[in-house]
């Protein structure tokens, strides 16, 4: 089921937002709340090693890092490059 809803948001104006934001909910297990707060400085996809997330206000107010999958790397990518074009 999951792959039917990442796959019915290719081609659309908003395709890759909402495939990031679907793929990430299924890979790192964060709360609706938490993914709806994140902001793209919250991602960070160093040169060498699996992006992370930081959750800037998870359960009881704390702050954590979340480890991603390294499949989604080419993802994140090209999600944060589009926003950083406006």
């Amino acid at each position: 089921e999951g792959r039917a809803i990442v796959d019915r948001a290719k081609g659309r104006r908003l395709g890759v937002r909402d495939r990031a934001l679907f793929t990430t909910a299924l890979a790192s297990g964060l709360r609706a709340s938490e993914l709806c707060a994140l902001k793209v400085s919250d991602l960070v996809l160093p040169r060498t090693g699996n992006p992370t997330l930081t959750v800037r206000r998870g359960k009881g107010g704390r702050r954590r890092v979340v480890p991603l999958p390294g499949a989604l790397r080419p993802l994140a990518a090209s999600f944060q490059l589009r926003k950083d074009d406006g």
